[in-house]
């Protein structure tokens, strides 16, 4: 099935003459996942041998491999370059090189609780804004969902500790977005809304 691989081009609805593929996979190919699997296989033992990449207990998670991509994951710079290094003698020896223009670096840095509540905060102040700038006309039961549906994820939340203070601060400025919603003042009490909007107030809904 590799060796006998043809292809041809439509554009324009016109087809071009059938040609032999001799080198790399088919875009799409029902087969081609598989076959790179068994092209990089060495490449990913000489990784998790190395010992570099994340691991999450005794299982090796530095290198995740599927079709023509390639992620890579490691704890520091340093550990970064050697997996990278092992890639380039690996390509090296099969020729077989890496796109370095599709290629991208993420750095995550190390974050702590009340710095990652704010920026959810920043986040959720900017969406809140939208939805009020342009749905302001809409009816408040409305502005509501699109409250929550599109101004609402808080992703990695399950790993906050809710005793830290930037939990208050967080939970007032969506206090204060249920007043903005309602054209309330300032001074009215949210319980009253949570009530008659069947909506959960916030420390609840990160403790479900």
């Amino acid at each position: 099935m590799f060796y006998s691989q043809k292809a041809r081009i439509v554009w324009n609805n016109q087809y071009s003459d059938w040609f032999e593929i001799n080198n790399g996979v088919k875009q799409g190919g029902v087969l081609s996942p598989v076959l790179f699997c068994v092209y990089i296989d060495d490449l990913l033992i000489a990784l998790k041998s190395a010992g570099y990449g994340c691991f999450v207990g005794h299982m090796f998670t530095g290198v995740l491999a599927y079709a023509d991509d390639l992620v890579q994951l490691s704890l520091s710079q340093r550990a970064m370059r050697q997996m990278i290094t092992l890639c380039e003698d690996y390509a090296g020896e099969y020729d077989m090189p890496f796109n370095a223009s599709k290629s991208k670096s993420i750095v995550c840095k190390d974050c702590d609780d009340k710095r990652d509540i704010m920026n959810h905060r920043s986040r959720f102040i900017s969406q809140m804004n939208n939805v009020i700038c342009v749905f302001g006309k809409l009816d408040c039961v409305t502005k509501m969902r699109l409250l929550k549906a599109y101004c609402s994820s808080f992703y990695g939340s399950e790993l906050w500790d809710l005793a830290n203070d930037s939990m208050k601060t967080l939970d007032k400025t969506l206090r204060n977005a249920l007043r903005r919603i309602f054209n309330l003042p300032l001074t009215f009490h949210t319980n009253i809304l949570n009530i008659s909007n069947d909506n959960t107030p916030l420390y609840d809904v990160f403790c479900q």
